[in-house]
């Protein structure tokens, strides 16, 4: 099943106010973030980035650089290249921010699987 579905679901029965309090608490007890995205996502992704360092002093993580991107996706292929940045990147205390528009994303939802087994 599709993760991000399933949270949509919830949402749509959840009290918005109480979700975003969870993010907020989780956001200032984390120092370090990750933020995710693909295609369009991805500049999402970098935006949000930008401002959580600039205004929150939050050290941030991102999966731009297109050398790195290509590195990836060559050696490991596209579906695991967001898994593996995690496998380099998360360190102890790091909040993973996952942005899928589309939430069929074969490598988000692989980011996703391994934040789930590995994280949580």
């Amino acid at each position: 099943m599709n993760p991000f579905l399933k949270y949509a679901e919830a949402l749509q029965g959840a009290h918005i106010g109480d979700e975003f309090e969870k993010f907020c608490i989780a956001f200032d007890t984390h120092e370090r973030i990750i933020v995710l995205g693909n295609g369009g996502s991805n500049s999402v992704a970098s935006h949000i980035s930008q401002d959580y360092m600039k205004f929150h002093r939050k050290k941030v993580s991102i999966l731009s650089d297109p050398s790195m991107l290509t590195m990836l996706t060559n050696d490991f292929e596209y579906e695991y290249a967001y898994q593996k940045f995690l496998e380099y990147y998360v360190e102890k205390d790091t909040l993973v921010i996952i942005i899928s528009s589309s939430g069929e994303s074969k490598n988000m939802l692989r980011a996703h699987e391994w934040c789930e087994e590995n994280i949580f």
